[in-house]
């Protein structure tokens, strides 16, 4: 994924940040209907299902990045917030439970971006690092291969960053240290196998035009191989229980390998515009 080194950096950075106690301890932040330490498991209602999921450490081989002993496994989803500009919604999970929220845009930004709900301290993507230190005037800067980042800590668990390009936010990310999670469990983030309709990847574009966008992205993220797309073949659009399907029938171009993967249109079906 083209992403994955900066989930990477941020996993790790966070761990590396200041860890002293503040007197006063913060309300679970919520941003964009999600609410920090909420349960991971109420997110397919309302966001559907991911185009991605990336499972740490597992997605560590190979990157050059040493897990710690202590790095508790986590994952990240990936969900589509614009189909007009490349932004993204990625959202973390340890035990069950949020512990990250992230928007990203995969593009450096010349302006403020209104069309995403500001953060819970009122920065906006596309906002000036002037901004985001006149919000957290004690947040510190990180600079790295990957580019410039500001840490602001927010009382003994909560951790807000903010990823720069060209003087302006690119990225923001509210997030939770790994070493303050309470002692629960839940169920983890998932992704179904799409090899059915009873087990139907769940697409809540808005649109046919953005569903089908949607599902692009989707094989996108999914290489047949490890590298190579998966090539868009048949489609056949189905009705079962009050709910619409359609089977794609993709083909790996370097093996010949074929799938057929379902996905849940009820949410765009009929809707164009």
């Amino acid at each position: 994924m083209r992403a994955l080194p900066a989930v990477l950096l941020l996993a790790f950075a966070f761990g590396m940040a200041p860890t002293r106690s503040l007197a006063q301890e913060t309300t679970p932040p919520g941003w964009l209907g999600i609410t920090l330490d909420g349960a991971a498991a109420q997110l397919r209602a309302a966001l559907g299902d991911p185009v991605r999921i990336t499972r740490l450490p597992e997605a560590l081989a190979g990157s050059g990045i040493q897990a710690t002993p202590d790095m508790q496994p986590e994952r990240k989803a990936r969900y589509v917030l614009s189909f007009t500009k490349p932004l993204f919604l990625i959202v973390s999970e340890r035990h069950g439970a949020v512990v990250g929220i992230e928007v990203l845009s995969d593009q450096p930004l010349a302006a403020e971006l209104v069309e995403i709900a500001p953060d819970p301290s009122g920065i906006v993507l596309g906002a000036t690092d002037d901004a985001v230190l006149k919000a957290h005037p004690d947040a510190h800067r990180m600079q790295d291969e990957y580019g410039a980042r500001l840490f602001a800590v927010l009382g003994r668990r909560y951790i807000a960053a903010y990823g720069l390009a060209g003087g302006r936010v690119r990225s923001i990310t509210w997030f939770a240290r790994a070493g303050t999670d309470p002692p629960v469990e839940g169920p983890a983030l998932s992704e179904p196998a799409g090899d059915s309709p009873a087990t139907a990847i769940l697409d809540l574009a808005k649109t046919e035009t953005d569903g089908i966008l949607w599902e692009r992205i989707w094989s996108d993220s999914h290489p047949c191989d490890g590298t190579n797309r998966w090539v868009k073949g048949t489609v056949a659009t189905s009705h079962a229980n009050g709910r619409v399907y359609d089977a794609i029938r993709y083909t790996c171009p370097s093996t010949g390998a074929t799938r057929t993967v379902y996905f849940d249109i009820t949410a765009f079906f009929g809707k164009f515009g």
